[in-house]
Parts: structure tokens; sequence; C-alpha cells
């Protein structure tokens, strides 16, 4: 994953959606992240499972108590393991092999390798689906909308994460907002997820800010890939007096949470 390095980004002049021109081949993409190795996310899965948790606190009201829960693109099983123990019969599905075994035989999670698609047709009537810094990536977003809605009862609760190119932070930044990146095909607004989810038979009930719950030594990692002044030095005397695991919450307003109804 590499900030800063990206193809030609262009925006729709109707409908203001902005994405990566020309979109990548949908089998050769799924290929590419059916070999991705998430060895830094594992290293960081504690703060990964606070992340979920805080998240998952804030919009917990609209989920029902206890029922059928699919995470999609579930990466490491992390969520799957908090959603587990708040009493959800969870399951997911990724596409990533190394991802998939890591949360099977680490975390013990039900988790399906391969995208949606793959999932037995059996595996509906879903009460909720998850879909955490998922949609950005994918190569036909409405498809998938469309594919998880055919999977939930009616009624059923959709909650997913993604980036919002609308917010002040990468209207300031511009080319140095870090979120700019290859993996990254879809860039949108809360008026288009909006849109989006209406088109595909949801109603949005909910939208916040999203939070990563990050050790100190973590962000200044990033900030030093990035190429921010001081971050590497810092990060440096911080390990050297132990204080480099002090976590702390993230929130620039840049990915926005959302919480809507299948109707």
């Amino acid at each position: 994953m590499t900030h800063g390095s990206h193809g030609t980004i262009v925006k729709c002049l109707e409908c203001g959606l902005v994405r990566t021109d020309p979109l990548p081949d949908e089998k050769e993409l799924l290929k590419s992240y059916a070999n991705v190795d998430e060895t830094l996310y594992a290293e960081n899965i504690g703060a990964r499972f606070k992340t979920f948790k805080h998240n998952l606190d804030k919009i917990a009201r609209y989920f029902p108590k206890n029922g059928k829960l699919l995470d999609v693109g579930a990466n490491c099983g992390a969520f799957l393991k908090v959603a587990s123990e708040a009493g959800y019969a969870a399951q997911g599905v990724e596409p990533s092999r190394w991802c998939t075994d890591y949360a099977r035989e680490k975390l013990g999670q039900n988790v399906t390798n391969g995208t949606i698609s793959d999932l037995s047709p059996s595996e509906e009537g879903f009460d909720i689906v998850t879909m955490f810094d998922v949609l950005e990536h994918l190569n036909d977003p409405i498809k998938e909308l469309n594919a998880i809605n055919h999977r939930m009862r009616k009624g059923g609760i959709l909650a997913l994460s993604t980036l919002d190119i609308d917010s002040m932070l990468p209207k300031v930044l511009g080319e140095r907002w870090p979120w700019l990146m290859d993996m990254h095909i879809y860039y949108f607004d809360p008026g288009i997820i909006e849109q989006m989810l209406k088109k595909t038979g949801f109603k949005v009930v909910y939208s916040c800010n999203y939070t990563h719950i990050i050790s100190v030594d973590y962000l200044l990692m990033k900030l030093e890939n990035m190429s921010v002044w001081g971050a590497g030095i810092l990060g440096r005397s911080l390990r050297m007096i132990g204080a480099n695991n002090i976590r702390i919450p993230i929130s620039f307003g840049d990915i926005k949470l959302f919480v809507a109804e299948k109707i």
C-alpha cells in the first residue's frame, strides 16, 4: 500500500463521482486481492479490535440485539471476533487467502475465501451485513451492493465505512491526501453514497465520522512513509522510552460510517 502513488483520477461532471481511469479489469483485480498479505495489519490486531469495538458501540442501537451477521471483506477477522463476542452469529467473506487463513487459524472465525458470490445460495437472510473500508476497492460498487441486498432479510441493517473525498482534509491536502493511492478505485462523498444505497434498495438511517484506534508507533510509521519531517526521529525516540505502544483515537472526517436499512 503506497501512499501518493495513483493513476489518473477523474470526476463525473454530471453526478460528481470520482474514480480511477481506466477501471481495472475485474478478474485481474480479484486475483491481486487473493494474493494480498496483511502481516502489518495482523501485527496491530489489538488496535483493530479496539477500533471495531469503538465503532460498533456507536451504531449498535441500530442493530438487532442478536442474529446472523455477514462481514464482507473480513480481512483478518478482527471485526468478526468483536461481533461474535457481542452475541452475533457472525461469518465473513474475504478474497485474500492469507487473511482468510489468519482469521480461521489465529482467531477461530468462520470466513469463506472469495467474494460474496462464492457463498452458498443457502447463506442468505442476514440480519446485518458489514463492510468496512471495502467499497472504494471494488470494480463495481453497485453490483456488490445489489448482491448484499439479495442476501439480506427485509428490514436488515447494512453498515459500511468508506472514504469521503468531499470532506475538509482532502480539500486542504489536495494531492498530499494520503488516501489517494492505486488500491483505491472510487472516492465517494456522502450524497453519492446515499444515492447508491437508495438505488440498490437501502435507505440511510445514520452516518458519522469513522474512528481508528491506533498505536503512536503505527501512526508515526505511516507519517514517515508519507515523508512527514521528524516522524521517524520521534518514533525512534518513543520506542527508546517504551511509549510507542500508547493507543490513541484518530478521526479526521475523511472516512465516514453509514448505517442503512434494507427497504
